[in-house]
């Protein structure tokens, strides 16, 4: 069982501790809010927001690639879900070609290219950090 928390645990560990990941945390609005007599710092800029969204710069050969992937359901759904996944939601190469939809921009070959760069640095480290074997929905 993995939960979104013990999901988001393991990416943030990786985030942290991979030198070739940098998240950009500049401009970032720091909203502090007490809940049950408990404070809580949240990020807020929306597709960088470190709860549903985060965005990522993965460093490669040629320069750097951008991500931003998202955790699957909602704040319900993380309470209650006992699985828990994420998902790209943008993905730009090092010249900054890409997008949600490649924008006609991106062929097959780039798309792979982009997703093996997310899977080897980010997505392999978590499953192993998590002792898990992910695998592809589509």
């Amino acid at each position: 069982m993995i939960t979104k928390n013990h999901l988001d645990s393991a990416v943030i560990y990786v985030i942290k501790n991979n030198p070739k990941i940098y998240r950009d945390t500049n401009n970032i609005n720091y909203v502090i809010e007490e809940k049950d007599g408990k404070i809580d710092t949240t990020i807020d800029t929306y597709y960088n927001d470190g709860k549903t969204y985060l965005t990522i710069k993965i460093k490669t050969e040629k320069g750097q690639c951008e991500y931003t992937f998202r955790y699957y359901g909602s704040e319900e759904d993380w309470k209650i879900a006992s699985t828990s996944e994420i998902s790209i939601c943008y993905a730009y190469d090092e010249t900054g070609i890409g997008g949600s939809e490649g924008n006609g921009e991106i062929d097959e070959q780039k798309l792979k290219y982009l997703t093996a760069v997310f899977e080897k640095e980010l997505v392999e480290k978590v499953d192993k950090k998590l002792n898990r074997v992910h695998f592809d929905k589509e």
